[in-house]
């Protein structure tokens, strides 16, 4: 779900009805960069841009389960990025 310009409620509460609708199937909802939203919804991680924090960061106090993803966008950056 990327709606940077959403507030947190409105992007809470469509990210919610998109884990139920998704419920029982293969598909899985990430949110771009807010990731208490993610957590708060139920969904099944959060993405991260490039300029982002730091992955390790989130990872440290995300639920067990949970997806991470990174743009990454020049060859060596991903290494870059988590310092």
């Amino acid at each position: 779900v990327r709606e940077r310009d959403w507030a947190d409620g409105r992007l809470l509460d469509v990210t919610r009805a998109l884990c139920a609708a998704v419920r029982h199937t293969p598909c899985r909802v990430l949110v771009n960069e807010r990731a208490h939203v993610a957590w708060a919804a139920g969904a099944h991680g959060v993405h991260l841009r490039g300029a982002a924090m730091p992955a390790w960061r989130v990872r440290a106090v995300q639920p067990a389960g949970q997806v991470i993803g990174r743009s990454v966008h020049v060859t060596d950056a991903a290494a870059v990025v988590e310092g």
